[in-house]
């Protein structure tokens, strides 16, 4: 006699999360296995307390979803708390994202203009997901939720594959805290590639364009003054708001970076060229030494630090008013400094440390490729091998 065999039934951790109302109770119940037992142990949760039953029963359906969420990644309420998940709302898991950076912002291990980005990306998010939606719990971010804002960012706000990639680094960083604060299982950003991105155009001001500009900011001396620091020394946007009169020894035509004002963390010195230290004198005439070299006090010296948004901002009006093309970024007058100098012979290395570059790829980036001629240098080369 054969035995019959019974169909195989896959084993299921957990049934979903259901409403359940009573006259007198109403709760909220799943089944989850034990482990102990092996079997599966009905979980119930009490919901009586809101009075009004339309907002009693949308409620209880949150949970409801929110519980079944939390079971699917593997949430279980007979095992230790170290292994649960923090039950958190998404807006809340924002806002304790950025009081953690804004702290750590004022201790300086994070860069004024980090915390400008983020506050930008999670504002965009919010837009686009919805203030409602935010009141849902921290679980619900995931993978799917990310890459369709992702394509948002592309395809209806019209940003490039650089962008969204900066975008997914974000998420990948918001994440990561949030799989510490036990908000998330496991980091859902990691299942999303980034994209090819072209290549970056930099573009140089010529020479006539650029005589054009600096002979405009010379009628505002302290704006002058920080843009041809800039593109004399490289010294970065952000840097240069925090460099005090102190830094500057015009003696030794030299502008000290300290470690904890640039963005590789590592001191730096910049050579001040002939060109520059008339200028860098006249502007710091009966400065203090603590004072800022360029300030929100008009750009010149002074107590009170200056903004980099108000650098950049002042480059697009004078852009503007002059009918420059917007092609001409702030960062331009860097690049154009860069590329002025190799095409000046200045050795390569020689520009990569006043540049401030971590290896001389990046600065070769700078060197002009449209010369397609043969190197004199080069022609009659030769070692007798």
């Amino acid at each position: 006699m054969t035995e019959k065999l019974s169909p195989l039934v896959p084993m299921v951790d957990f049934t979903p999360a259901l409403l359940h109302k009573g006259n007198s109770t109403w709760y909220v119940s799943f089944r989850v296995r034990h482990p102990e037992t092996g079997k599966l142990k009905e979980v119930r949760y009490k919901f009586n307390r809101i009075k009004d039953l339309k907002e009693r029963e949308r409620k209880a359906l949150d949970l409801c979803r929110d519980l079944t969420i939390k079971l699917a990644s593997g949430w279980n309420p007979f095992i230790g708390n170290d292994n649960s998940l923090t039950f958190i709302s998404l807006d809340q898991a924002f806002t304790n994202f950025m009081k953690e950076k804004l702290s750590l912002e004022k201790q300086n291990a994070i860069r004024p203009d980090t915390i400008r980005a983020y506050k930008s990306y999670l504002k965009n998010f919010r837009l686009w997901y919805g203030e409602k939606s935010m009141t849902q719990a921290a679980i619900r971010l995931t993978g799917t939720v990310i890459d369709n804002f992702l394509v948002h960012i592309m395809e209806e706000r019209g940003n490039s594959s650089r962008t969204r990639n900066n975008y997914l680094s974000f998420f990948h960083r918001l994440c990561a805290y949030m799989v510490q604060k036990r908000y998330l299982p496991s980091n859902p950003a990691d299942s999303i590639p980034k994209l090819p991105e072209s290549i970056k155009q930099r573009k140089v001001i010529p020479r006539d364009i650029l005589k054009q500009i600096f002979d405009q900011t010379k009628q505002d001396q302290g704006y002058h003054a920080l843009c041809m620091t800039i593109y004399y020394t490289f010294v970065r946007r952000t840097e240069l708001c925090k460099i005090k009169v102190e830094h500057l020894n015009l003696d030794k035509q030299v502008l000290f970076v300290t470690a904890e004002d640039t963005k590789n963390k590592r001191d730096r010195v910049t050579t001040i060229p002939q060109d520059l230290v008339s200028i860098l004198e006249d502007h710091v005439k009966r400065a203090r030494p603590h004072y800022y070299l360029f300030s929100a006090n008009g750009f010149k010296p002074g107590p009170n630090q200056l903004s980099p948004k108000k650098i950049s901002d002042t480059w697009v009006k004078l852009r503007k008013q002059m009918g420059f093309s917007n092609a001409y970024k702030f960062y331009s007058l860097k690049d154009t400094g860069i590329t002025n100098m190799l095409q000046m012979g200045v050795p390569t290395i020689v520009v990569r440390d006043q540049a401030g570059h971590y290896d001389i790829s990046v600065t070769d980036k700078y060197t002009p490729k449209e010369n397609q001629n043969a190197a004199p240098e080069l022609l009659r080369y030769s070692q007798g091998l």
